[in-house]
C-alpha cells in the first residue's frame, strides 16, 4: 500500500515511477498493489504489476506511459486480475491489461475519471484471453462529469480464445461527450459469443478508426 499526499503545491508529482513495482505472490497470485495520492499528479512510465491494482488520485491526474499489468502469471491460476484507476483526469498512453492464460477468464479493468478520460493514439487496454481457449473480461472506460476520448489507433480488446471461449464486455461512457476514433475488438471463435459493447454518452462522435 503506497500513500502519497502533497502539501499545497510543494511537489509537482505525488509519484513518478520509472521502474518496476510488483506485488505478486508465487502461490496464489494474490498480491495487491494500492496507490492513493492526493493533491498532485501520478505518472507511470515504468511497470505496475499485481493481481489486483487500485490507483486512486484525488485532486490530481493519472498518466500511464508505461504498463499497468494484472495479467495471469501462473497456469495453475489462469484468470486475469483486476485494475481500478480513478483520478480527475486520466491519460492512458501505454498498456493496461488484465489478460487470461489458457482456459482462464480475463479480468476487469475500470478506468474512470471525473473530468476527462483519454485513451491515446497507440495505447492498448486489454482484458482478453491469450490462449486457444479462454473467456474475455470486462473493460469500463468512463468520465463521470466530463468527456471520454478514444483516439485513433487506441485499442480496447476483450476477445475470447482463438479456438474457444466467449468474448467479454466493454462499456464506453461519459457524462458529456464521447469521441470514439479507435478500435474496440471483441472477437470470438465460431460458435461463441462476440463482445457486448455498451455506449452511454450524452453526445457521441464515432469515426472509422482504420
Amino acid at each position: 500500500n503506497l500513500t502519497a499526499k502533497t502539501l499545497g503545491n510543494l511537489f509537482e508529482y505525488a509519484m513518478n515511477n520509472k521502474g518496476l513495482i510488483q506485488a505478486n505472490q508465487l502461490v496464489d497470485n494474490g498480491g495487491v498493489f494500492e496507490l492513493v495520492a492526493q493533491g498532485a499528479d501520478v505518472v507511470n512510465s515504468g511497470t505496475f504489476r499485481s493481481n489486483k491494482i487500485d490507483i486512486d488520485v484525488t485532486d490530481g491526474n493519472f498518466e500511464n506511459a508505461g504498463e499497468v499489468n494484472a495479467d495471469a502469471v501462473f497456469f495453475q491460476s489462469p484468470n486475469g486480475g483486476e485494475i481500478d484507476i480513478h483520478a480527475d483526469e486520466i491519460y492512458q498512453e501505454g498498456k493496461i491489461s488484465a489478460n487470461a492464460l489458457e482456459n482462464g477468464k480475463a479480468g476487469k479493468v475500470n478506468i474512470i475519471s471525473k473530468d476527462l478520460t483519454v485513451l491515446a493514439d497507440g495505447s492498448t487496454t486489454e482484458a482478453k484471453a491469450l490462449g486457444e481457449a479462454g473467456e474475455g473480461g470486462e473493460i469500463i472506460i468512463n468520465s463521470t462529469e466530463g468527456n471520454t476520448i478514444i483516439e485513433k489507433k487506441a485499442v480496447v480488446n476483450v476477445s475470447g480464445g482463438t479456438n474457444a471461449g466467449n468474448a467479454g464486455y466493454v462499456e464506453l461512457s461519459a457524462l458529456e461527450q464521447l469521441g470514439l476514433y479507435g478500435s474496440v475488438i471483441g472477437s470470438a471463435a465460431s460458435g461463441y459469443k462476440k463482445a457486448t459493447v455498451f455506449i452511454d454518452p450524452r453526445d457521441i462522435r464515432i469515426v472509422d478508426g482504420g
